[in-house]
């Protein structure tokens, strides 16, 4: 049966942990950033760029034994932006812009020496967002002597610009590999259809428009190409889309549109379920969608100063969807998991959390420690986690339920903040808790009550009759 709607009818509980998070390396010591990124796993080591304070962005190194060390020094005179990492044939791939160089090159390292790879004679001014797919590794290169966002591929020998039926502009990278070939976001020839969806065929080399979404010459906007049950989701327009590769397949996500959830970004799939941020008019949340039962779930709630989660740089590890996202009372991002039924902060200390990656059985990320580190690469060993909260709300009770009037707490939260959400998932009131109690005579039905006592978030679901 069909489920338009389904939030977290079960008691949600949002924790704030002091997990033992570590200072893996100050790679640029003091304040100043590293910016440590592109944390990837090559040989059973973890490679990464990063920026010691003497280079520009580089290929460095990292292991348990000897720490952070730079690898090569791709640009002695400038900075050599180094990214785009991925691994191939054995073999690691990243763009950079190397010695005498005037644009972006693809280079190989094969754990021994760094090569260049003229994919383009005269360089790229830029080469982006590898994918992959049907032995090769495709890109989108641009350079301002062709004409900008063109895909290009590498078979590990030889690559270039793939043969095309006329002028395509892949745009912003958005690509993903799909039933024999490529699904893009771009523009072709035609002139009576924007930036659409299309469709690449690499055995015939030929490119075809799927579907004009925003019917005309505009564009529809889609990023965040996720596959998920034999179909491909994305968002076009700020909502939520799937496509089976055929014009009629290529459908709006009703369910989300019914719950009123837009502005959608941040995909990811874990156990067959899409995870996103979506924003119901209540700030942007952690909200998952399950393509087999049509249900809809919110899973985080944060209230308070700072109404914005927004979820991000998503990894997996034991069970757990590990992220960086912002609580209520900021807008610094910290690191938090979910087990696809709750949401937990891990840490609080920590901001600028990003670039999350598993390497040594714990988790890596850029993190800072505000007035002592810049930017610098950190680890959480997840086997450490444990609750250390003296006002913690594992405990706390509501009574009575149902009810008429009001709700009263078994724990004193005068002063804490309080959210009352309807069931589908919109804000009818807030405030601050007084007298240890909630007046919900106003509404009428199943409400969620949401409490913050600014170190812990717990939510129960009440009836007001």
């Amino acid at each position: 049966m069909k489920q338009t709607y389904l939030l977290l009818l079960s008691m949600l509980i949002t924790s704030t942990f002091n997990a033992q998070v570590m200072l893996e390396e100050d790679i640029n010591p003091g304040v100043d950033n590293s910016n440590p990124a592109n944390l990837t796993i090559y040989e059973g080591e973890l490679y990464l760029t990063a920026n010691n304070g003497f280079t520009g962005s580089e290929l460095f190194r990292f292991t348990t034994a000897n720490g952070a060390e730079l690898v090569e020094e791709v640009n002695a005179d400038g900075n050599a932006s180094v990214s785009n990492f991925v691994v191939f044939n054995n073999t690691l791939f990243f763009t950079a812009n190397g010695d005498n160089r005037t644009g972006i090159d693809l280079f190989s390292f094969d754990g021994v020496s760094v090569n260049l790879i003229e994919l383009y004679p005269d360089q790229f001014s830029g080469l982006f967002n590898p994918l992959v797919a049907y032995d090769n590794i495709y890109y989108v290169g641009f350079d301002s002597n062709f004409t900008p966002n063109r895909l290009i591929s590498y078979n590990g020998t030889t690559g270039g610009e793939v043969l095309g039926s006329g002028v395509e502009s892949v745009i912003g990278g958005n690509f993903i590999d799909f039933d024999g070939g490529l699904l893009l976001y771009m523009e072709s020839d035609n002139i009576d259809v924007g930036a659409e969806l299309y469709f690449y065929n690499i055995d015939s080399g030929e490119f075809s428009l799927i579907k004009d979404i925003d019917q005309g010459t505009g564009g529809s906007s889609i990023s965040e190409f996720t596959k998920l049950d034999n179909e491909v989701y994305f968002e076009a327009e700020s909502d939520l889309w799937k496509t089976d590769g055929t014009e009629n397949g290529t459908v709006i996500v009703q369910t989300v549109i019914d719950a009123g959830v837009t502005n959608v970004r941040e995909f990811y799939e874990w156990n067959n379920e899409l995870y996103f941020e979506g924003d119901n008019g209540n700030g942007d949340q952690l909200w998952k969608y399950n393509p087999t039962t049509d249900a809809l779930t919110q899973l985080s709630f944060i209230s308070g100063d700072n109404e914005n989660h927004d979820p991000s740089d998503y990894v997996i590890y034991d069970g757990f969807l590990y992220y960086s996202a912002e609580d209520g009372n900021d807008n610094e991002s910290h690191l938090w998991r979910t087990d696809g039924t709750s949401v937990e902060q891990l840490n609080d200390f920590f901001i600028s959390v990003s670039e999350l990656g598993v390497f040594d059985d714990r988790i890596f990320f850029r993190a800072e420690e505000e007035g002592v580190t810049g930017n610098e690469l950190y680890s959480l060993d997840p086997n450490t986690l444990s609750i250390q909260n003296l006002n913690s709300l594992s405990e706390l009770k509501i009574y009575p339920n149902p009810t008429s009037d009001s709700v009263r707490f078994t724990k004193d939260l005068n002063g804490s903040k309080y959210s009352l959400f309807n069931l589908s998932g919109q804000l009818v009131a807030e405030g601050v808790i007084q007298n240890n109690s909630v007046d919900v005579s106003s509404f009428k039905g199943t409400l969620l009550l949401s409490v913050n006592n600014r170190e812990q978030q717990k939510t129960f679901k009440i009836i007001s009759n």
